[in-house]
């Protein structure tokens, strides 16, 4: 974690720089534009829009109120928004600088490949996508887990495979029964992961008093 984090000191000053090297207001459809946008949904606290607008693969679980968590903790934490702001404009030079240019502003081998919210190509077009989290649950084996309404029982090793999710907040419950007692939890997590894209969700139980 702390190596990526360096790293991503490194993406917050040279993105700073480079989003205002190519300006906050370019012609529609560059790269730079998309990044602009975003930035207006988070100053405005536009999960509507972010939603609307924004690419997600068709097997991810993602709605308007992740959107919506998303923009607004952005927008309420200014570390945040600067970690992602400066990812993005660093993978927007990637796009809108020509030649070998590009590739000497990029400090990972792929820069497209870093950000919970990245900035991608397709069928030559330059879109904003959200990145699917491949997770698990982990916890106490045979503990019955609810999350996003549906109900789930760990395995003997204690996980559960949830599968795809969008970045943002989601809510999960969970019971076990331990040494003759019912335990339960609840907790919110929140979903923004910057390279490892398959994390898990560990839920700990505490002993009653």
């Amino acid at each position: 974690m702390e190596k990526i984090r360096r790293k991503l000191v490194g993406m917050i000053l040279l993105g700073i720089m480079l989003f205002v090297m190519v300006g906050c207001g370019t012609e529609e459809g560059t790269a730079t534009n998309k990044v602009a946008k975003f930035r207006d949904y988070i100053e405005m606290q536009n999960g509507e829009d972010f939603f609307e607008t924004t690419e997600v693969d068709e097997d991810t679980y993602w709605t308007v109120k992740e959107a919506r968590g998303i923009v607004n903790k952005l927008k309420d934490n200014k570390d945040e928004n600067q970690e992602i702001m400066s990812v993005l404009s660093a993978q927007a030079q990637h796009y809108d600088a020509g030649g070998k240019q590009n590739k000497e502003y990029d400090l990972y081998d792929d820069v497209t490949a870093i950000g919970p919210v990245y900035v991608a190509e397709e069928d030559g077009e330059i879109v904003l996508r959200v990145r699917p989290h491949d997770v698990t649950i982990v916890t106490e084996p045979g503990a019955t887990v609810t999350f996003l309404e549906e109900e789930y029982e760990a395995d003997e090793n204690g996980e559960i495979e949830i599968g795809k999710l969008g970045p943002g907040h989601y809510e999960v419950e969970a019971t076990v029964e331990k040494d003759g007692e019912t335990l339960e939890m609840s907790d919110t997590v929140f979903l923004f992961e910057y390279e490892d894209f398959s994390p898990n969700i560990v839920l700990e139980f505490n002993d009653k008093e």
